[in-house]
């Protein structure tokens, strides 16, 4: 409250025509800006997921229609009835600014925790603990390179990769190896049909578990692995049309028991499942190149069922906006932490905590570089294949749209570990990252802001979840250097370095990053 405000309260004098407009004008430019919401657009998407909150949309500014109104009526209140209006728009003012305070003293979300929250669907609890470790167990007694990570990070890019091929027949056919016809048919049956799907935001990819099916004379055995997903995306319709659509739904993949999980550096290309070669048919099920009938599950994991739950139609993905809804949630911390933080800390005495926070940081900033240039080569050497392959979705969507978003001034305000998972080839580390930073959009050839856009600050939260050879130990690097060889890290698109050829995108030397998933989404 300003000293000139405290004084006419205090000599509680009527309020002039000059008072009573810079009163207004302050109350309700303060009281926007304490409401105010822009279009945010980081890498990922997160500006346009919306799970949990259906959140306000617009195209690039103004809160919730409830905000608006309620200061409509505060500005009304103000102009009518000016002794009482004045000090409760002070009193709001000193209130939503202190609300703000508070969420922002509790910003590293340290303090809170909460044990994993179930799924809107019960039969959907995810096996946790003694659970989880059973079932990996038990897929490992058929196939001992069986990796949940490696696995994890397919099923996340063969989701966008489908989703992102609904339209485009010939993109789709060489990932038939990939999906049944029943499940296929499904995704594509799925009302409205769109002409071109793009901006595929996977808020969450929850994994629900395993099952060993027994063989029959009528199947071989096989086994099933189910994940849930929450995700945006934007469709694009033959009349022009675009609307955007939130969708959960659940998806089960099947292989033959008998089959061996590929090597990691062998699972990057979504080609033939035996061979590795792009996958090209005359049949839609044998390989031209190795001759073999890969269409069926044999040799790799294939989507079997696609159970939609829920599809709600907001504006677009790209260029739309939602609410940023988990910012100030607690942290989801998973209750094996511990155990498995002292497994890892065993095998890795090395390890340093500050270090790989470090890390984490490095690639923030190298990926919202990448991001806002629309180019993803710097941060190609820090992100995983299929982390680069999802990422390129909308950095190839912006171009199409001769859009360009820029995120400038942005840091790492806290981070929070929250699961750790390890197998044979893999460690894997899921830390939650509270960021802030400034985001607008500009048209790409002029540079100029596109209509309703500002520069805006704001602070957001994600979970990450990196990746690294469970054979490397040691700190992780922060300078940007190979690992291999000590030279700038410079990769090509095969995901090696320049100077010394090491691959390095699979986590061969360091942490890398394989997922992003939105706070009001993720469940442990």
């Amino acid at each position: 409250m300003t000293s000139a405000l405290r004084q006419l309260l205090r000599r509680g004098r009527p309020w002039g025509a000059l008072a009573i407009t810079g009163a207004v004008t302050g109350a309700v430019a303060i009281t926007a800006l304490m409401f105010a919401d822009e279009a945010w657009a980081r890498p990922g998407g997160g500006q346009s997921y919306s799970g949990r909150s259906s959140g306000s949309f617009g195209g690039g500014g103004g809160g919730g229609g409830g905000d608006s109104f309620l200061i409509y009526l505060l500005f009304r209140l103000i102009f009518s009835h000016p002794v009482i209006g004045i000090p409760v728009a002070i009193l709001v003012i000193y209130f939503a600014y202190a609300n703000k305070k508070n969420q922002l003293s509790d910003w590293g979300g340290g303090a809170q925790t909460r044990e994993h929250a179930h799924p809107p669907f019960d039969m959907q609890r995810s096996p946790t603990g003694q659970d989880r470790a059973a079932t990996v167990a038990s897929l490992r007694a058929l196939d001992p390179d069986f990796s949940e990570i490696v696995t994890r990070d397919f099923v996340y890019r063969l989701y966008a990769t489908l989703h992102g091929a609904r339209g485009d027949d010939r993109t789709m056919a060489g990932l038939r190896p990939y999906i049944s016809e029943a499940a296929l048919a499904t995704l594509l049956a799925r009302d409205p049909t769109p002409a071109r799907v793009e901006g595929v935001v996977i808020g969450s990819m929850k994994f629900l578990g395993a099952n060993i099916l027994a063989p029959s004379p009528e199947a071989e055995g096989a086994v099933e692995l189910s994940f849930r997903f929450e995700s945006n995306m934007t469709l694009h319709f033959p009349d022009g049309a675009t609307r955007g659509a939130f969708v959960t739904e659940q998806w089960t993949l099947s292989r033959s028991a008998s089959a061996k999980s590929r090597a990691p550096d062998q699972v990057d290309a979504l080609g033939c499942p035996n061979c590795g070669a792009p996958f090209e048919s005359s049949d839609n099920r044998q390989c031209e190149f190795c001759g073999e009938v890969v269409a069926d599950g044999r040799f790799d994991w294939q989507v079997q069922s696609i159970q939609l739950f829920e599809q709600q139609f907001r504006p677009p993905a790209l260029g739309g906006y939602a609410e940023e809804v988990g910012t100030f949630d607690p942290l989801i911390k998973d209750h094996d932490l511990d155990r498995m933080w002292g497994g890892l800390t065993t095998a890795d005495p090395a390890f340093n905590a500050e270090q790989f926070n470090d890390r984490v940081k490095l690639i923030f900033h190298r990926l919202n570089e990448s991001w806002s240039e629309l180019d993803l080569d710097r941060a190609r050497p820090f992100i995983s294949e299929g982390m680069f392959d999802y990422l390129r979705y909308w950095t190839d969507a912006y171009q199409a749209r001769g859009m360009q978003n820029k995120l400038e001034r942005t840091s790492v305000d806290a981070i929070a570990f929250a699961k750790i998972t390890r197998d044979k080839f893999f460690d894997a580390i899921t830390v939650r990252i509270w960021a802030s930073g400034l985001d607008y959009t500009v048209n790409a050839e002029s540079g100029k802001l596109l209509g309703g856009n500002r520069k805006v600050a704001r602070k957001y939260s994600e979970y990450w979840t990196l990746v690294r050879s469970s054979s490397v130990r040691g700190p992780a690097r922060s300078d940007g250097s190979c690992p291999n060889c000590g030279a700038g890290l410079v990769v090509g698109m095969g995901g090696a370095c320049n100077y010394c050829g090491a691959h390095v995108t699979n986590g061969e030397f360091d942490w890398v990053l394989a997922t992003i998933e939105q706070d009001e989404a993720y469940t442990g």
